[in-house]
């Protein structure tokens, strides 16, 4: 976590000044609404979902972290998870290879022409 929180402050510290102003600040908090933060999102996003960490998040890591989210059992949970599993090899996995790499995850968080 130190770590993390580090790499964030040096990347959201735009001018260097090793203060942060109160857009910096919001660069930290937020750094997937940020340019030159948007990176540091999207790999600790990969570090999160990637469980087992083979550089790569496949369909039952993805679904072991929307499960942590949400409360569904029986038929309608067992469905829903059917459904993002489908959403995942169909919209998400771009190469079909069974797997979300970086580009891919880059793609499902901040599609092309998508700025935030």
């Amino acid at each position: 976590m130190i770590i993390r929180d580090y790499n964030k402050f040096i990347s959201a510290d735009a001018n260097g000044d090793q203060f942060l102003s109160v857009d910096e600040m919001a660069a930290f908090i937020h750094p997937e609404e940020f340019h030159h933060t948007r990176h540091l999102a999207i790999q600790e996003s990969m570090q999160d979902l990637d469980r087992n960490r083979d550089g790569k998040i496949s369909v039952e890591e993805y679904v072991l972290d929307l499960q942590a989210d949400e409360e569904g059992e029986g038929e309608e949970g067992a469905a829903w998870i059917e459904t993002e599993k489908r959403t995942f090899l169909q919209h998400r996995d771009i190469n079909g290879d069974g797997f979300l790499d970086m580009d891919e995850l880059r793609e499902w968080l901040h599609p092309d022409g998508v700025t935030p």
